[in-house]
């Protein structure tokens, strides 16, 4: 079992305490890096930055997969003022089947990760992210743990044990 935060508004932490997560919840701005789902972290003050109510719920982690980042497989790319995007970082070779998997489903060719902001259209960066919520799910890995982003990304509500539990809200 792992505790894990949410951080949202106030009117979607009432909506969902009353309704539970939707997993297919429109994205405005941001269909997620690992995937298309429900984001966590296991860092309550990460949770606090991500919105003015934070739900906690605990998970029943047994289907997750971990990976040290999901940044792994290519070069993550941070804002340059001269050229737009430069890579940062050390290039990490996938090493694991689920890692191999992942690295193909989240990268082009030339080391950027199709689901980031500033690489696609919106709608090309849901498509990338929801092929990899659906290929994960048909490989029984409900949701993936980037370890060093202290980041979760739920495919299905089916692991959250109990009802979340309004931990913090700024009103």
């Amino acid at each position: 079992m792992m505790r894990m935060y949410h951080g949202t508004s106030a009117a979607n932490a009432q909506s969902i305490m009353e309704n539970g997560f939707d997993v297919n919840a429109p994205r405005t701005r941001d269909p997620g890096d690992f995937g298309f789902g429900m984001y966590f972290t296991t860092d309550r003050d990460r949770a606090e930055r991500h919105g003015e109510a934070v739900l906690e719920v605990v998970v029943d982690d047994e289907m997750i997969e971990g990976l040290q980042s999901a940044y792994f497989g290519g070069l993550k790319y941070e804002p340059c003022d001269v050229t737009g995007y430069r890579p940062c970082g050390t290039k990490i070779e996938p090493k694991t089947q689920f890692q191999k998997v992942f690295h193909a489903l989240a990268f082009r060719n030339d080391g950027r990760m199709m689901t980031c902001a500033g690489f696609q259209s919106l709608e090309d960066k849901t498509n990338a992210s929801k092929m990899i919520q659906r290929v994960c799910l048909a490989m029984g890995v409900v949701g993936i743990w980037s370890v060093n982003e202290s980041e979760i990304v739920l495919f299905t509500s089916s692991v959250i044990m109990g009802k979340p539990k309004l931990v913090t809200n700024a009103e």
